[in-house]
């Protein structure tokens, strides 16, 4: 995609604090377009996905962890938001509303890629 296309359409992303991530990228927009397209193919999302299918909640809750920390840094609220709730849920081993927490996850995960590859 154009990268002046996907930045027009992240600044009127509501998923995304623009103003504030693009200060934190000194004002370099096809940087910050950049990052959010390669975050939107993150092989962490995959690896929760699998860990989770496979019970596994120490290695849900590293990816899930990772995932928030970079969606943080990349400005996109509601993606760090539903993160955040998975991890809390994953904290200490628990897990019993991890799938539940994970589709709030992957409906904002495809949110944002419809506006990054549309």
């Amino acid at each position: 995609m154009d990268t002046t296309i996907m930045i027009e359409r992240l600044k009127e992303f509501d998923g995304i604090d623009y103003a504030v991530v693009v200060e934190r990228f000194c004002g370099d927009e096809e940087l910050l377009a950049t990052c959010i397209e390669q975050f939107t193919e993150d092989t962490g999302f995959g690896e929760l996905e699998n860990a989770l299918e496979n019970k596994d909640m120490s290695a849900a809750f590293e990816a899930a962890h990772t995932l928030k920390g970079v969606s943080t840094n990349l400005g996109l609220t509601k993606l760090y938001c539903a993160l955040c709730a998975l991890v809390e849920e994953l904290r200490g081993g628990k897990g019993e509303n991890a799938d539940k927490l994970f589709l709030s996850v992957k409906d904002k995960l495809n949110e944002l890629k419809s506006i990054v590859f549309q």
